[in-house]
């Protein structure tokens, strides 16, 4: 289904009837990566689930102009008003997680539950070697602008492959909203969460590593941490069975 959200159009699909429950995908995923979350919940509970695409992900229009975490986050809210969603369950992954947390932080009415999959938010530390390559990328650029003819020269192209995660290098025209998101710590906001809060992370996630799961279980006031063993930072697809038993059960007290 597609809605118009900030007048961009947005996908959307919802199955079954009951609570309302939003999946939130990762960033370079959509709505699809989460098909089988969403097939388990609608089976096991009586909820109606909704899962959307971010604008600038799958079937939904890209923003106009960079996008940081507030302007998704502004964004749900009023795809919740569009959909008349008062209080909701979420269901969120990684990037998706940035977008609940500060959801969860400044609309806490709007969240009745949250469960955090391998969610992005805390800022690592840069080591020095990782320090001193930015600093050369940006004096390079400098240069480059204001003597255009050695690009060449310098190889920034190259340079800006062997520096970019594969998310950067594969963020086409979302790039500089991809460098606003992650640039962004969100440990001040963990602490305003009010709501229960699950976090299920996988004992091998090398994106968003376990230590980060920690870390969020102890500033969250009312949240536990749940470990999938041996799983990666796709620790629903990796254990399906394992992580569909612990949210269910989560969004399922007191219903």
């Amino acid at each position: 289904m597609i809605v118009t959200v900030e007048r961009l159009k947005t996908y959307y699909e919802a199955v079954g009837e009951g609570r309302q429950v939003v999946l939130l995908h990762g960033w370079g995923t959509d709505s699809s990566s989460l098909r089988p979350v969403l097939k388990a919940l609608k089976e096991n509970l009586p909820a109606r689930v909704i899962a959307l695409d971010f604008p600038g992900f799958g079937y939904s229009q890209p923003p106009g102009e960079a996008w940081d975490v507030s302007s998704y986050t502004r964004f749900l809210s009023c795809f919740l008003d569009e959909l008349g969603l008062a209080e909701v369950d979420i269901v969120a992954h990684s990037f998706g997680g940035r977008v609940a947390i500060k959801l969860a932080a400044e609309y806490p009415e709007r969240i009745r539950r949250l469960v955090l999959v391998d969610s992005a938010g805390i800022r690592p530390r840069p080591t020095l070697l990782t320090g001193l390559r930015i600093a050369l990328y940006k004096t390079l650029k400098k240069i480059t602008r204001a003597f255009p003819g050695a690009a060449h020269l310098f190889r920034v192209d190259r340079l800006v492959a062997r520096q970019g995660s594969d998310d950067y290098r594969n963020a086409g025209e979302m790039r500089q909203t991809f460098v606003k998101v992650v640039n962004e710590d969100l440990r001040p906001w963990l602490r305003a969460i009010r709501c229960p809060v699950l976090l299920v992370w996988g004992e091998r996630d090398d994106s968003t590593p376990l230590e980060d799961g920690r870390l969020m279980a102890q500033l969250i006031p009312h949240a536990k941490l749940e470990v999938i063993p041996g799983a990666g930072h796709f620790s629903f697809v990796d254990n399906p069975g394992l992580f569909n038993s612990l949210a269910i059960s989560f969004l399922g007290d007191n219903l």
